[in-house]
């Protein structure tokens, strides 16, 4: 295989992440005595590139093995170690190094599970970003294992300084404790004062999304009206139609104007992308006014990637309306970026119509900067005479402007003229 750029060998770090480490994190055995173990959760891994040897750029499998490696060697630490390594990355810190900054929240993940006064410590001392960030990772930490704790510590309850940056450990820790019992966050949560509570809120129900959506949905709606529940409801339907889009999408259309209108499409996207033709109907038995530009995006924003040509025989089918023009655009505007060829000869061979006009000219602006004569050429078909000039004076001009004889020369040749 050939040598990685840095932003793959950037996703390889987090998919990493995503799997070894979160198996620790959530996984981390118990001695007898109480103590943390960390042995036999990172898999074996070879090939080492050397303890002191920075990593090269190469194969997805050298990246793995050697942040593995470094995996490794960190998990068995003590907190005092852990706490020097975590300040030498730091000081060693290079602006820009995102796969450092990943192993210092890790080591600081790390720390927080064996030590976790030590690591609260070191997170107030300086702080990724300034933010309370650091801080907020330790308590989330500490959640996973003693959340009232970690709860006391944001609020400042037991007599404790609450957090300056509480609203983000109030996520963290609301989070965290959710996995655990989401009944006893949900009651914490509802006893904090109103600059966390949303937080907290929308972080639970978030996490129970994915167990309880009903449950989820009911808690949901105990928030007062606003943006917090907007964003909620919207979680929350998203997650629930992976699993239950008739169930999901019967609960949004009980939902009140504000919060259906953002949860509708969340629920449609994810529909759509286990059975666009089941959203698909389900979005035409819906009334006039519930055809929202944004339920259109969220359908064909999917099915145009995963299935272009069954997404454009849908489209093709629909009545002359504000749905199919909609519809036409966002289709073209997926397809076109992946396979140029095919949308353009799919939407040269549609009938002349409001829809087919909208689709050519949002084409025509979109490859106007890169083609300009292909614009000219897509701007010319578009059928409606008054519509046809706009959009042949917009992409014209540009075109003059980049290159004056080839444009008047296209001109001559076509018949156009612009004032």
């Amino acid at each position: 295989m050939g040598s990685m750029k840095p932003a793959p060998l950037l996703s390889v770090f987090l998919a990493l992440v995503a799997g070894v480490a979160a198996g620790y994190f959530w996984g981390a055995a118990e001695k007898g005595d109480g103590s943390k173990t960390h042995g036999g959760l990172v898999p074996a891994l070879t090939h080492s590139t050397g303890t002191n040897a920075p990593p090269r750029l190469g194969t997805r499998d050298e990246a793995a093995n050697s942040f593995g490696e470094w995996l490794q060697r960190i998990v068995v630490l003590s907190p005092a170690a852990l706490e020097e390594t975590l300040r030498r990355t730091r000081r060693d810190f290079v602006l820009g190094d995102a796969g450092s900054i990943l192993k210092q929240q890790l080591l600081l993940h790390f720390l927080a599970t064996v030590d976790s006064g030590r690591a609260l410590r070191v997170a107030r001392e300086f702080d990724f970003r300034g933010d309370g960030s650091a801080t907020s990772l330790v308590l989330s930490a500490m959640a996973a294992h003693d959340p009232r704790a970690a709860a006391a510590l944001v609020t400042g309850g037991n007599g404790l300084s609450p957090e300056p940056h509480a609203a983000l450990s109030a996520r963290g820790v609301a989070a965290a404790w959710a996995r655990q019992d989401a009944t006893a966050a949900q009651q914490w949560a509802r006893t904090l004062p109103e600059g966390l509570r949303l937080d907290a809120w929308s972080a639970i129900a978030s996490v129970m999304a994915a167990s309880d959506p009903a449950g989820a949905a009911v808690f949901t709606l105990e928030m007062p009206a606003g943006p917090a529940r907007m964003h909620s409801c919207a979680a929350v339907a998203e997650v629930w139609a992976r699993t239950a889009p008739s169930e999901a999408l019967t609960w949004v259309s009980s939902l009140p104007a504000e919060e259906r209108h953002t949860a509708s499409p969340a629920a449609l996207k994810s529909f759509a992308e286990t059975d666009p033709v089941a959203a698909a109907a389900w979005l035409l038995r819906q009334p006039p006014p519930e055809h929202l530009p944004q339920n259109t995006a969220a359908l064909m924003g999917g099915w145009a990637r995963s299935d272009p040509a069954a997404a454009a025989q849908w489209v093709a089918g629909l009545s002359v309306g504000p749905v199919q023009t909609e519809a036409m655009q966002h289709l073209l505007y997926q397809w076109s970026a992946s396979a140029p060829e095919e949308a353009s000869t799919w939407l040269r061979a549609q009938p002349e119509s409001p829809a087919r006009d909208e689709a050519v000219a949002m084409l025509s602006l979109q490859v106007s900067a890169t083609d300009p004569e292909a614009a000219a050429v897509w701007a010319s078909t578009i059928s409606d005479p008054a519509r046809r000039s706009a959009e042949l004076h917009r992409s014209l001009a540009g075109w003059l402007r980049k290159d004056d004889a080839a444009a008047r020369q296209w001109m001559q040749e076509a018949g156009v003229s612009i004032p």
